[in-house]
């Protein structure tokens, strides 16, 4: 497996395509989005969405998605990386430099949920590890470890943040390959104010 580092419009395309297979798969099935709710569903783009609001559009259309990570691999210090197996793009990953202030008013919708956000992340400069994404062709591989050690040894000696579900294999990696502690998680007193799966960690200096 090669690490090399996004860098090409094709890479964002590529990345693009990737990103829709990957969270439209356990655990995240976000496969259609409600036209009218802004909701993920698990339905096929097309369908009814089952709040009423109108027919599914794709969760994660190309040229949309290929503008947010272009969005994301643009911000201070970011670092991409892509994994090439059988000369395929087995997953992709990205970070970039951030504050606690500032992850909680770029994740967070509800103003309300931010100082919950800034009071368990603290005010300090992150590297913020915002996406790890494994082809669903390739899981299993190690290919998400790979890419998570790699982009942390690429952080300029900065302390680690990551926000993942608890059902993902990333909970795994960020705690026994990359040493990071959950501050919000489902089984802490301190639960996510907008999603009640989600974990975030941190790892300190």
């Amino acid at each position: 497996m090669q690490i090399e580092t996004l860098s090409t419009e094709s890479d964002l395309l590529l990345v693009a395509r990737a990103y829709a297979r990957v969270f439209a798969g356990w655990p995240w099935f976000e496969v259609g989005l409600g036209p009218g709710c802004g909701e993920f569903r698990s339905e096929q783009p097309g369908q009814s969405c089952p709040c009423g609001c109108g027919p599914l559009t794709p969760a994660y259309p190309e040229p949309e998605t290929a503008a947010y990570i272009l969005t994301e691999i643009t911000k201070p210090l970011a670092v991409a990386l892509l994994a090439i197996l059988d000369n395929r793009l087995a997953g992709f990953t990205w970070g970039f430099q951030t504050t606690g202030p500032q992850f909680a008013q770029e994740k967070y919708k509800k103003a309300s949920s931010r100082p919950q956000i800034i009071q368990a992340v603290g005010t300090q400069t992150y590297f913020y590890i915002s996406e790890v994404g494994v082809d669903p062709l390739y899981q299993g591989n190690g290919v998400g470890t790979q890419l998570s050690i790699s982009l942390a040894q690429g952080n300029l000696g900065l302390p680690l943040l990551m926000r993942t579900n608890q059902e993902s294999p990333m909970l795994k990696i960020a705690t026994t390959q990359l040493n990071m502690a959950p501050v919000i998680a489902p089984w802490l007193r301190t639960v996510d104010p907008e999603n009640s799966n989600r974990v975030i960690l941190v790892k300190n200096l």
